[in-house]
């Protein structure tokens, strides 16, 4: 008997994942190997300390007309919501949608 495994890449196994920010909802698109790619070569400048390819990694994976969604998050609640996308894609359920959206802490709102 032939054992076989069918994928569609069309449809997706997991709920859609969106976060809020300054009450705008923005979904978060889903992470393919070719996202990974393009967000590893992006990395290597990120690592070297370039803010434009961190913005662009992140807002490759929105949904968003807007450019500058990002740029009042502090560092604190940027980290919150890359740890909370990352957690969500990979299928993991570390975290809930109160804690990422309400993250607090010093410096924190």
């Amino acid at each position: 008997m032939t054992a076989r495994l069918k994928i569609d890449t069309k449809e997706t196994l997991f709920d859609p994942i969106e976060v809020e920010i300054d009450g705008k909802v923005i979904k978060v698109r889903t992470l393919t190997i070719r996202d990974l790619q393009k967000i590893q070569e992006l990395e290597k400048e990120a690592v070297a300390g370039s803010v434009k390819a961190i913005k662009e990694m992140i807002l490759s994976r929105l949904e968003t007309d807007d450019p500058e969604v990002l740029d009042h998050l502090q560092m604190p609640q940027l980290k919150t919501l890359i740890d909370f996308v990352v957690t969500k894609a990979m299928g993991g359920g570390g975290g809930t949608e109160g804690e990422a959206k309400n993250a607090s802490g010093p410096g924190v709102n």
